[in-house]
C-alpha cells in the first residue's frame, strides 16, 4: 500500500506519456533517483505540468511505494527559481551537464542527501552567479569522485611514498587517473601517467577536497590551467565509473 511522501525533489528528465500524461526522473534527498508518473501533467489544466521540466527544484508530494518502479506524483510547487538558469543558453547548456552526470550515475539512497545538495548548490551558482569562475565544472567532478570514494590523492607519490611538499615546484607533477595517485619528478618518468600538472593545480585539488587541512596554493590557476584541471578531474571520474 502506497502512502503520501513530501519530499524536495530536482528534475533530471521528463518523457511523455500518453496525450496527457508524463514520466520524470527525480533526484530527491530522502529516495534517490525517483521515477514518477504524472497523471494530466500535459493537459492545459495541469496545476503542475509546466513545473515539471529538467532544471527545475520542487516540492512534491509523491503516493510512494517501496519497491515499485513507477511512483505516482500528486501535487508539485516550485521551491527554487533560478532565472538565469532559464534564459541564458550558455547556462543552461551548463545545467544539462550537471543532469546528465546525475542521470548516469549511481546514487545510493544512504548518500543521496549529498548528490542532492551538491546538485543544487552547482545550479544555484550557474542560476545567480554574475559571471561563472572557469574552475566550477572542475569542482563538480572532484565533489562527484569524494562521493563515491574514489577522489585522488594529493598527499605523497604513489610510488615512492615522497610527501607532496617535498616535490620539487619548478618540476611537473605525474597524475594517474587509473590509479588516482600523483608521481614526484622522479618517478614519473617510470609510470604510466594522463598528464603533467603543475604544482599549484595538484594544491588546488589537496585544498578542494581538505581546505580545513590544506591552503589554497599562492598563486590561483590561470584559465589554462582550470581547463585542464577540468578535463583532467572528468578523465579520472569517467575511468573509475566506467562511463
Amino acid at each position: 500500500m502506497s502512502e503520501p511522501v513530501k519530499t524536495q525533489a530536482l528534475v533530471l528528465r521528463t518523457i511523455p506519456y500518453s496525450d496527457t500524461s508524463k514520466i520524470a526522473t527525480l533526484l530527491t534527498p530522502d529516495h534517490g533517483k525517483v521515477s514518477v508518473i504524472a497523471k494530466g501533467a500535459r493537459s492545459r489544466s495541469s496545476k503542475y505540468g509546466n513545473l515539471l521540466q529538467p532544471l527545475a527544484e520542487l516540492e512534491v508530494i509523491l503516493h510512494f511505494k517501496p519497491g515499485r518502479d513507477l511512483q505516482n506524483l500528486s501535487q508539485a510547487s516550485l521551491s527554487g527559481h533560478r532565472r538565469l538558469l532559464l534564459t541564458d543558453y550558455d547556462r543552461m547548456m551548463a545545467g544539462f551537464r550537471i543532469l546528465d552526470w546525475l542521470l548516469k550515475i549511481q546514487i545510493p539512497h544512504p548518500d543521496a542527501g549529498a548528490y542532492f545538495s551538491l546538485a543544487v548548490r552547482v545550479l544555484s551558482v550557474l542560476g545567480s552567479a554574475e559571471t561563472l569562475h572557469p574552475a566550477l565544472f572542475a569542482k563538480f567532478y572532484l565533489r562527484l569522485s569524494q562521493l563515491n570514494g574514489t577522489e585522488p590523492n594529493t598527499f605523497e607519490c604513489g610510488s615512492c611514498s615522497k610527501p607532496f611538499g617535498q616535490f620539487d615546484p619548478q618540476q611537473p607533477v605525474g597524475f594517474s587517473t587509473a590509479t588516482g595517485q600523483i608521481y614526484c619528478e622522479d618517478c614519473r618518468r617510470n609510470m604510466k601517467t594522463d598528464a603533467a600538472v603543475e604544482t599549484p593545480v595538484i594544491e588546488l585539488i589537496g585544498h578542494w577536497l581538505y581546505p580545513g587541512q590544506i591552503s589554497p596554493p599562492a598563486s590561483e590557476p590561470d584559465r589554462l590551467q582550470y581547463e585542464s584541471l577540468e578535463h583532467l578531474m572528468e578523465k579520472h571520474l569517467r575511468y573509475h565509473l566506467d562511463l
